[in-house]
């Protein structure tokens, strides 16, 4: 079974000592949290309590988890980082000083964003409420590596077209090569001088640039607005800052977009964010007005389709999986709805490499903008045993 799992959250990790609320609740009465099976659960670095998140999201889901737990009896628990120390693997953990009434001295548990397993109590605590922490969103700092790994990779084999938007009945009037498909053509044009792109560095013409929009001439009747410059507003209204302000010159984009065909009188313009965004609208403006142009612009809304799963054969019995359990990955669906370079996120790591395997026969329908497919990351759960 799999599940794709998508989002953007900006958090702010708070460093100072925090007051978990607390419910009346029978003391007779079950936590409405599972306990941890052993005593080390949080306690050790080996048994860090894996709230996943990453950078971006983990400090609010560790405090979502903390400010759940309650002492034995349900005493007020307090909580302070302590600071970073590191698992066995090299993980980087978050340190926390927890401590509560009856306590000789303060109880240090060790917590990891960069992992996800259901998380459990830990032994000698109770919670006040569920947990509530479902799979993360998508990291988007490995989503960013993976689609430069990617990118890559299929450059060769790939069909690099960009995305469009226009007037129905009308030729594209908006070309957008996003960060995957700048990438793209780097590691094509590298490879037919015998190069290759490392993914952990940038090639240096796309330092600054996330995305190109090229905005060509509009049609009208038998002639041809001539073309002014873009802008894209995002749901709120607000307009996406560019790069520069001025288009892209014909040496920049013959570097930028090698073996692409510019129109005549097409102008480019970069922006840092690395695609358009869903419910963006990009408007293109134009030197005079005529048939669809209105006030010398035409706005152009771009459809989002999400990701969905089409074929997911589940995995291949295994030995000694006794019970239902699951296994989290991060990948890319490609272009071609291909899940590409998974990264283990959370399970047991005993099952990893069979749910590796089994993502490999797994294909999905690829998010579209305007029709047009593009590689995005995903959250994948590999379900072992009986549900």
């Amino acid at each position: 079974m799999i599940h794709f799992l998508r989002g953007l959250l900006l958090v702010l990790l708070l460093a100072g000592p925090s007051t978990a609320q607390t419910v009346d609740v029978p003391a007779s009465q079950k936590p409405a949290c599972e306990e941890a099976p052993d005593d080390q659960y949080g306690y050790v670095r080996t048994r860090a309590i894996q709230v996943g998140g990453s950078p971006m999201y983990g400090a609010a889901r560790q405090r979502r988890y903390l400010d759940v737990l309650v002492g034995p009896e349900r005493q007020p628990v307090t909580y302070r980082r302590r600071g970073q120390d590191r698992a066995p693997d090299g993980t980087i953990l978050d340190a926390y000083e927890v401590t509560h009434a009856g306590l000789e001295k303060p109880i240090i548990l060790f917590l990891d964003w960069y992992h996800y397993t259901p998380p459990r109590l830990p032994r000698g605590f109770s919670c006040s409420a569920p947990f509530n922490l479902g799979v993360p969103p998508v990291d988007p700092f490995q989503e960013s590596r993976q689609l430069r790994v990617v990118a890559i990779a299929q450059a060769a084999a790939a069909e690099i077209s960009p995305i469009t938007a226009g007037v129905e009945g009308k030729p594209p009037s908006v070309a957008i090569y996003d960060g995957f498909r700048l990438l793209g053509l780097a590691a094509r044009a590298a490879a037919a001088k015998g190069k290759t792109i490392d993914p952990e560095v940038t090639p240096a013409d796309l330092e600054r640039i996330g995305m190109v929009v090229l905005v060509y001439p509009f049609p009208c009747q038998e002639r041809l607005l001539p073309t002014a410059g873009v802008g894209i507003h995002g749901q709120n209204g607000a307009m996406l800052p560019r790069e520069q302000n001025q288009a892209l010159s014909p040496e920049q984009l013959a570097r930028i977009l090698p073996g692409v065909t510019i129109p005549s009188g097409a102008k480019a313009f970069a922006y840092q964010i690395g695609r358009v965004r869903p419910n963006d609208t990009v408007i293109a403006s134009y030197m005079e007005d005529g048939c669809d142009v209105i006030g010398n612009i035409v706005r152009l809304p771009f459809r989002q389709t999400p990701v969905k799963a089409i074929d997911t054969p589940t995995p291949e019995p295994q030995k000694n999986v006794t019970g239902p359990t699951t296994v989290f990955l991060q990948a890319i669906v490609d272009l071609e709805g291909r899940l590409q370079d998974p990264v283990y996120i959370g399970g047991p790591t005993e099952l990893e490499a069979a749910a590796r395997e089994t993502i490999r026969r797994w294909r999905a329908e690829p998010a579209r903008f305007n029709g047009t497919p593009v590689a995005t990351g995903v959250v994948l759960q590999v379900r072992f045993g009986n549900f």
